[in-house]
């Protein structure tokens, strides 16, 4: 199943000021941190000493239209826990977007010496000076308020809040008043009534900042914990207390917490905890289904605004589990609840609650209409989760329930495959049973390039080493070694969506984007805004460890067609992050030692980023099939991928580019097959229909294991998959499954025509070309078409094996294996090597500078070439 992840877009817009005045322009920017370049969702901007003003969307974005009254005006933009600029507004009329940077007030923590102080005399002195730390008189406050239901990383059911609030006495519990200017709610795909408390909304969240410190700080609840006390610098440079908590009751929960407590006031920055469900609070959804609450988190964080402390952000976040009937989990999924605050107003403000709601009843009423407060809002997808549920309660909803080959087209792990830390030895060795059966019974090249004995004997030991329970990714770094020494580059493996989940959104990566040539790493660009560390040096060590031994480390879990050497060498320039992760070690900082061009050597410190912040930054844009023309008489088609684009069916597009190649009168062609990973194997033969001036065969089989898999339960394919295949696959007289030779790679093909292309050919090819493009490549040097010049293919001349790849997850550990079914036999007879893909004619070798200057050296040669037969 195709899982897509459509977040939603929590963009929200607060205008207080009228749209009659004459406009003169649309003031449009982004506001970022100074430091990190992040955006600042929410941040305030507005025009100084009005009442006009907008606040940025979830990506520091805003539009600020601008009249004639407003030329002279000062611009502020504003960010609680930042420093404020101010900008004269016709300073910013001349550009089209401006960007501001917010520098921060804090600073990163770092230890400190304080006054040792008894642990419950601070407590006491926090309680004792609550009401002057915090504010007593009536002030009002804007905000942002969302909540969302997730399952994994797909929302199912969310709720966005613009509000404005009114606090006649912080230290009331129930002092605040809140108007809802606008609230959004996405529809709830589970089909079930969520019965939870009315009202958590802002002023639920708002309650909790009340709540957090008063039971805490003046009721003594602080005695039910062990207390603990350390000593940083927290808040531009102040010297701060930080109190940890340890419920010392853990017969139902445990409960760590914390709190940050400035020394020179006692007043409360930050508080915050997370909660461990020992025994989880349950409820019944319907008779086949039953809810468990098994913890959660919250954080809380106070800023200082004219010498006191005000609430600016609170995050709760509670975690359950869904099970049917049978204990077994069906699914996990988060509620997270997220409240902004963006501007406090303790002047001028309304005295009384009354008078509050009647001005916020006008304001309300005088908003513009959603689609100018409101961004578009997404719509959230289904899920198996809510698939499931929707089927258990199809008498209480209105859907239809799913079919039974609905439900088996997806196999739900058992709930410890997710749930555990460490996987039971009987849990592992049924994971690996089923990982070895199931390649033995559906891989058809398990033998191609290593012999049987060879594996039986890797199975063997690999198995009698499962005498300790392991964690999940141990596990994993087993497994990937043995699918390695198959040596197909479509036979591949994830770790658990879990474990994926769990880390990618945690800064636990290199924060390095780098390339591998010549034997060694060097840095290509680093996520730091000071560039500490030079594009061009080579990385020598990581965390003390020399890069030579991280390399070899790695290299026997990588997977590649036959034994080429240049697909290892790519995966490890252009993956090297996660590789990293994955089989050597996750950090929050990482020590680099690296060597400049010079020879001088320096050690650095970085912190680390998220993978999806590293995706987000190191990801290029989408590759696109073109052509181009070098000079008259030349052609370059770039093909990244043999299969259809946005713009144009494939074959469309080999078609027209023919044409214009035709009526251009092209006498070379430059087939760029660099990075192309493949696609359908048919259309390499279309393409290749219009290079050659005879009839040719592409391929000569295709061969699959067997046509009746027993394991399918455990995989993304319904049952039906065995009726297909044994529709479609046949043995012959040997007793071998072979496709049906109906299938249009394994026909004679009969070259175009029309648009037949007669000039000089020249393939560019590399450690990338893979699969389909690896067997067009095979098939052009078999043909004899033209010249190469490169690297060695990674995909093997004599053929891959690939087509109707099944996803294996094992039960237990909820590992994903990719297997592929057929084993394709290229239609070639030259002189090649074993396992290797296609050598080039030319091989070009690449240096830290070519890749820094952007230089195409094959590109180049050929031009050269090119010229040379003009001479």
């Amino acid at each position: 199943m195709n899982r897509i992840y459509l977040f939603f877009l929590l963009l929200i817009c607060l205008p207080t000021y009228s749209l009659r005045s004459q406009h003169i322009g649309l003031l449009k920017g982004q506001v970022l941190d100074s430091l990190s370049q992040q955006p600042l969702a929410y941040a305030h901007v507005k025009i100084k000493d009005k009442a006009i003003g907008v606040p940025t969307n979830s990506e520091g974005k805003f539009s600020l239209p601008i009249t004639k009254q407003m030329r002279d005006d000062t611009l502020i933009v504003s960010l609680m826990g930042y420093i404020s600029t101010k900008v004269a507004v016709n300073e910013l009329l001349a550009k089209d977007f401006y960007t501001f940077l917010l520098k921060q007030n804090t600073f990163v923590l770092e230890e400190v010496m304080v006054e040792t102080k008894n642990v419950e005399s601070i407590i006491k002195e926090v309680g004792r000076r609550l009401k002057d730390t915090f504010p007593s008189k009536p002030y009002e406050f804007e905000g942002c308020y969302r909540n969302a239901y997730q399952e994994f990383d797909t929302y199912i059911k969310g709720v966005e809040v613009a509000f404005n609030g009114f606090d006649g006495n912080f230290h009331q519990r129930s002092g605040h008043s809140v108007t809802t200017l606008k609230k959004k709610e996405s529809p709830d795909f589970r089909k079930f009534r969520w019965r939870q408390a009315q009202g958590n909304l802002p002023w639920h969240s708002l309650w909790r900042f009340r709540r957090q410190y008063h039971y805490f700080f003046t009721n003594k609840q602080y005695r039910d914990y062990d207390c603990s006390l350390e000593d940083i610098t927290y808040l531009e440079g102040e010297k701060v207390y930080k109190l940890n908590f340890v419920l010392k009751d853990k017969s139902k929960k445990i409960t760590t917490s914390w709190a940050f407590i400035r020394v020179r006031d006692y007043a409360i920055l930050e508080i915050g905890g997370k909660t461990d469900m020992v025994n989880p609070e349950k409820f019944h959804l319907a008779d086949t289904l039953f809810m468990a609450y098994t913890g959660g988190s919250v954080q809380v964080k106070f800023a200082d605004f004219k010498g006191k402390m005000y609430p600016s952000y609170s995050n709760t976040q509670y975690l359950h589990q869904v099970y049917n009937g049978q204990l077994l989990r069906q699914g996990n999924f988060t509620m997270n609840e997220e409240l902004i605050i963006h501007q406090i107003n303790t002047e001028g403000i309304h005295k009384t609650k009354n008078s509050f709601e009647q001005s916020q009843s006008q304001i309300s009423a005088g908003l513009p209409v959603d689609t100018l407060f409101w961004k578009q809002y997404t719509k959230p997808v289904e899920t198996l989760l809510s698939r499931k549920i929707e089927h258990d309660l199809a008498w209480q909803s209105k859907a239809l329930a799913i079919t039974d080959k609905t439900q088996a087209n997806y196999y739900i792990p058992h709930a410890d495959s997710i749930a555990v830390t460490s996987i039971a030895v009987d849990k592992l060795r049924e994971d690996f049973t089923l990982f070895q059966n199931s390649l033995e019974q559906a891989h058809p090249s398990l033998y191609r390039y290593t012999s049987k004995q060879k594996l039986d004997s890797l199975f063997l030991s690999t198995y009698q080493s499962l005498t300790s329970p392991l964690s999940e990714i141990d596990f994993y770094r087993l497994l990937t070694p043995i699918i390695a020494q198959i040596r197909c580059g479509h036979t591949g493996s994830l770790p658990s969506k879990k474990y994926e989940d769990n880390y990618t959104a945690k800064k636990l990566f290199l924060p390095i984007q780098t390339t591998y040539t010549g034997g060694k790493l060097y840095v290509v660009n680093i996520y730091d805004t000071q560039k500490t560390i030079p594009a061009g040096n080579e990385i020598l060590s990581i965390n003390g460890q020399p890069v030579e031994a991280i390399i070899q480390q790695i290299l026997p879990h990588l997977t590649t067609d036959g034994f080429s050497f240049t697909s290892k060498n790519k995966q490890l320039a252009k993956n090297f992050v996660k590789l990293y992760s994955l089989y050597i070690a996750h950090a929050d900082t990482f020590e680099i030692l690296s060597r400049n061009k010079k020879g001088y050597t320096d050690t650095l410190y970085i912190p680390a980023i998220s993978y999806q912040t590293y995706l987000a930054w190191n990801t290029s844009g989408k590759k696109e099939n073109t052509l181009s023309f070098p000079d008259a008489q030349t052609a370059l088609l770039k093909v990244t991928s043999f299969t259809d684009t946005d713009t144009a069916p494939f074959k469309d597009w080999t078609e027209d580019i023919f044409d214009q190649l035709r009526k251009r009168k092209v006498k070379n062609l430059i087939i760029d097959l660099r990075g192309n990973e493949g696609g359908r194997d048919d259309y390499g033969m279309y393409l290749l229909s219009f290079l050659v001036k005879s009839p040719f065969t592409y391929q000569l089989s295709l061969q699959a294991a067997t046509n009746h898999y027993s394991f399918l339960s455990h995989t993304n394919q319904h049952s039906s998959f065995n009726t297909v295949m044994e529709q479609i696959v046949k043995k012959d007289a040997d007793g071998n499954f072979m496709l049906s030779k109906t299938h249009p790679t394994l026909q004679l093909t009969l070259p175009s025509a029309k648009n037949l292309f007669t000039g000089k050919l020249f393939f560019l090819i590399d450690g990338e070309t893979f699969s389909a493009a690896a067997d067009f490549a095979a098939l052009a040097r078999e043909l004899k078409l033209g010249v190469f010049i490169g690297e060695e293919t990674a995909g093997a001349a004599e053929g891959n094996t690939s087509n109707g790849e099944i996803l294996l997850t094992l039960p237990n550990s909820a590992i994903r294996v990719g297997i592929p079914l057929f084993r394709i036999t290229n239609a070639i007879s030259f002189s090649h090597a074993t396992g290797r893909g296609v050598i080039p004619d030319y091989q070009t070798e690449y240096t830290i500078d070519d890749y820094l200057n952007v230089v195409d050296k094959d590109l180049e040669f050929v031009k050269t070439l090119i010229l040379k037969s003009y001479k």
